[in-house]
């Protein structure tokens, strides 16, 4: 977090971001007669600012390094693949929650809006990687998709408790459509995330099994006392989140995370062998 607060904080993001907002308060302005009242000015404003600042964020926090064009068939899907995210990824997510709210405040087509910002975040990440500003990552524009969903899922809402507030009737058929569209997508995003945890889980004890098998606490105490329990570990592939033994077992803790589930596998080793244990539960995992 901290380099992207040092790359934001230059002179020259913040005059460009300077600029946007002053664009974007002439353009409420110039369009105030076509919003109508204040409030929708004052949303229209926040989404120039919101919009100006995903442009800003993707396409103007480096130079551009050249032409790239072999990038538009180059695409990496192995943090798809393999479920990894980092803070990057949390921010990619968070980067597009105000730009869609705003919208579908302003126009009340979720879905629509939603869509024209997946093709905007799949134009930006061909733009980066074309540019060489960036890497024309996949995983960015999955992360960008569902923060504009659950921007435009707010702003769906809000924007049905702002008519019953305003005096209005509620409209359930909205209403039914924005619940089932909410409890959809979180379905989707952790039982997919569960389902990779699963997989995760069971191709990372098949490869512990293979490895230590025929193994017992002793072999683990002899690997101890060599210094050589860091190679054992890093055979099997992720690295260990934690590791206990005492004279009666020895327990070594592997992550198996996928995107918003997290699980592991515990290696044991005691006096009759060796034996692995996936679980999901935080306390064993955490």
């Amino acid at each position: 977090m901290g380099n992207y607060l040092s790359v934001f904080a230059n002179p020259r993001m913040i005059a460009i971001l300077g600029v946007i907002v002053l664009l974007a308060a002439g353009g409420a302005i110039l369009l105030r007669n076509r919003l109508g009242g204040k409030m929708r000015q004052l949303l229209f404003f926040l989404f120039a600012v919101s919009g100006g600042g995903v442009l800003l964020a993707t396409l103007f926090r480096e130079n551009a390094r050249g032409w790239f064009w072999y990038t538009f068939f180059t695409w990496n899907f192995d943090n798809i693949v393999n479920g990894r995210m980092g803070g990057d990824s949390i921010l990619n997510i968070f980067l597009f929650v105000p730009l869609c709210l705003t919208a579908t405040l302003l126009w009340r087509h979720p879905f629509r809006i939603a869509g024209l910002a997946v093709v905007l975040s799949a134009a930006i990440e061909c733009v980066q990687g074309v540019t060489g500003i960036g890497h024309n990552d996949p995983t960015d524009i999955l992360m960008n998709s569902l923060g504009a969903f659950i921007g435009s899922w707010i702003g769906w809402v809000a924007a049905l408790i702002g008519e019953r507030v305003s005096g209005g009737r509620w409209d359930m058929r909205a209403l039914a459509r924005a619940a089932v569209s909410g409890l959809a997508a979180a379905a989707v995003c952790l039982g997919g995330s569960w389902v990779g945890v699963v997989a995760r889980q069971s191709a990372l004890s098949s490869a512990l099994e293979a490895r230590f098998a025929n193994t017992a606490l002793r072999d683990y105490q002899s690997w101890e006392a060599a210094g050589t329990l860091d190679s054992k570990w890093q055979a099997v592939g992720p690295w260990p989140a934690d590791a206990f033994s005492d004279d009666q077992e020895a327990l070594v803790k592997y992550p198996a995370r996928f995107f918003f589930v997290s699980g592991c596998v515990i290696a044991k080793w005691d006096a009759n062998g060796f034996s692995t244990s996936a679980t999901s539960a935080t306390s064993d995992c955490g």
